[in-house]
Formats: C-alpha cells, structure tokens, sequence
C-alpha cells in the first residue's frame, strides 16, 4: 500500500512538468506546484484508501494497540521521500524524456528489493545487504509495522527512512530550484 503510493506518485509526478509547460510557457506560475499537485492529490487518494483499511482491521478483530499512534509519523516520512524523488525525477525526466521507460524497471527493481510479497526471513545473510541498503524497504516497515505486527518499527528502520526522507527531500527541492528556469528551453 505504501510502495503502491510512493510508485504511483513518482510515476505521475515525473512527467508533470513536461505535461504543464503549456501554462507555465505563458503564464509566470511557480513550477513547484505542478510537482506538489500531484503529491497531495495522490495523498487525499492513499488516505482515503486507508478508510477500508480500516474496516477490515476492526471487521476482522485485528488487535488494536497503541503502535497504531505511531502511524502519521510514518506516513510523514513517506510523503516526504515521494516528494524528494518527485522532484529528482521531474527534474530529470524534462532533460531526458527516457527516463519515463527506463523508471517502471527501477520501480521494479526496488519493490523487489523491498521484501514487499516475501518474508525477510527467506533472504539468504549475504543478499540481505541489499534489502537493508534499499530506503523503500525501511519507509515500507515503518507502515508495515504498526498495522500489520501492532507493534513499533525497529530503530534501524526509523533512523534510515528519516534519513533517507530528509536526504530525498533536500536533494529533490535543491535540484528541482536549480533547474526549473532551465525547463522552459527543453519542453
């Protein structure tokens, strides 16, 4: 569900700009918005999606603990990493228009390496390296865990999705104000 959001989000978000040049060409509009747009309007859509979520959880007796107060801080640095890559990638996808392609094999790429349809418990010690090194898989635990387990996040995994929530976020809004006086020649 997570990784559904953050997948979808970028997806769109990637080829905003390219879509939105025909009213920022003509009317001075500040080009984040075209990125945030589709972040919040992918947002209103996950939370939402949370409402059936959460019938089934008291439809199905799911225990209800306290973990579950943890969740918006999830869902926090969850935002915060889709918007980071949102922008990486919108940022990108104006200079090279391949990446659009080229992104659904990266999306695979790391949702498989995010332990989403199996257990960590099967990953043999030395490929585990990978799946911890992967931030998705971290993000992905932190909601994973409250819902599914009723139980906090490990440590590690709070620490490594904050981080790779602030680095994403950092990186993206940086080269996102670098380039975005640049678009208007390549679109």
């Amino acid at each position: 569900m997570s990784f559904h959001f953050f997948s979808q989000t970028t997806s769109i978000a990637m080829t905003s700009m390219v879509r939105g040049a025909p009213l920022y060409k003509r009317i001075a509009v500040p080009k984040h918005i075209f990125v945030l747009a589709v972040v919040v309007s992918d947002g209103v859509n996950f939370l939402l999606s949370l409402i059936p979520l959460a019938l089934l959880i008291v439809l199905l007796r799911h225990p209800l603990t306290p973990a579950l107060f943890f969740l918006p801080v999830s869902l926090l640095i969850l935002v915060a990493v889709t918007t980071g890559v949102s922008f990486i990638v919108a940022t990108i996808t104006v200079f090279f228009d391949d990446l659009t392609q080229f992104y659904q094999v990266i999306l695979q790429a790391v949702m498989y390496l995010s332990a989403l349809f199996y257990p960590i418990s099967i990953v043999p010690p030395g490929w585990r390296i990978f799946i911890d090194a992967n931030p998705m898989y971290h993000v992905v635990q932190l909601v994973r865990y409250p819902v599914y387990y009723g139980a906090l996040p490990p440590v590690a995994s709070i620490v490594c999705a904050s981080l790779a929530a602030a680095v994403a976020l950092a990186a993206g809004v940086w080269l996102f104000t670098r380039n975005s006086d640049r678009f208007v020649y390549y679109v």
